[in-house]
């Protein structure tokens, strides 16, 4: 794994309505990962610039926008991460703009590997990326990624995946994740874990989504015995998880706490 001197480069594509924390998230991971290798006395790791389809600035809402990116459709230069991001418009408005999913097709014939963070997956399979692939997005969209896309084989739980050069990952912050695996394997584990170190997250987070999903799915509580008891169990699924042992937990009667849990939690 040697380094390369200009730089890997990386291309983060955004477009209206693109999740800002993923898109700078991913962006920044990168430059940090490749000022780490600097420090270390290395040549500058990654190059990494933003595109949008045409170049114009990319619209973040609420009057915010970004400046200085790529226009991905004219673009000819050589890729090695070809990275889309997700955001809230990505399943109903991106998916279907044909000039952006054209732009994506072409890119990613010159690219060593193609990135999806969250419901970027979509962007991907729109474009036919992902058939006959093994693909995450986040765990509220898999469904609707399953069923519109039948030849895509999506694996809810997971954090991220890689299939071949197509890698995905999961929502938002999962984007993390999946950097930290690709600064792994361009450069190996200990500029990877210096890297999550900068940003204090785990180097491999455990577990799946389904941790995540399950607790954020369900109905808020109220009452703080009913949230520690929750809490205890998605962090200690290997202990004794009777109602009888939660109940006491939560120092109630097994009756008390069996009748305050189906109030909160509906079942």
């Amino acid at each position: 794994m040697g380094e390369i001197k200009c730089g890997r480069r990386v291309l983060v594509v955004g477009h209206p309505g693109v999740h800002g924390t993923e898109l700078f998230g991913v962006r920044d991971m990168f430059e940090i990962a490749s000022h780490l290798g600097v420090q270390a006395g290395h040549s500058p790791t990654y190059r990494v610039e933003v595109a949008t389809s045409d170049g114009a600035p990319l619209d973040l809402g609420r009057g915010l926008s970004l400046s200085g990116v790529v226009a991905l459709r004219t673009d000819t230069e050589r890729i090695d991460t070809l990275a889309v991001i997700g955001g809230m418009t990505a399943r109903d408005v991106a998916a279907t703009d044909d000039e952006l999913i054209v732009a994506i097709r072409t890119a990613a014939g010159r690219a060593e590997r193609v990135v999806s963070t969250c419901s970027g997956a979509f962007l991907l399979a729109a474009a036919g990326l992902l058939d006959g692939r093994r693909v995450t997005t986040h765990w509220d969209c898999a469904q609707r990624l399953a069923e519109e896309y039948p030849t895509v084989d999506v694996e809810p739980d997971s954090i991220y995946l890689r299939d071949g050069n197509i890698w995905s990952s999961a929502g938002v912050t999962a984007a993390f994740d999946l950097v930290l695996a690709l600064v792994e394997h361009d450069f190996g584990p200990d500029r990877a874990l210096e890297l999550a170190r900068q940003f204090v997250v785990y180097l491999r987070r455990p577990g799946g989504q389904t941790q995540f999903s399950v607790q954020l799915a369900s109905p808020p509580v109220r009452r703080q015995p009913i949230r520690e008891v929750q809490e205890y169990v998605l962090a200690n699924p290997g202990a004794d998880l009777s109602v009888d042992a939660l109940a006491a937990r939560a120092h109630l009667s097994t009756r008390h706490f069996t009748r305050l849990f189906r109030a909160e939690v509906g079942m």
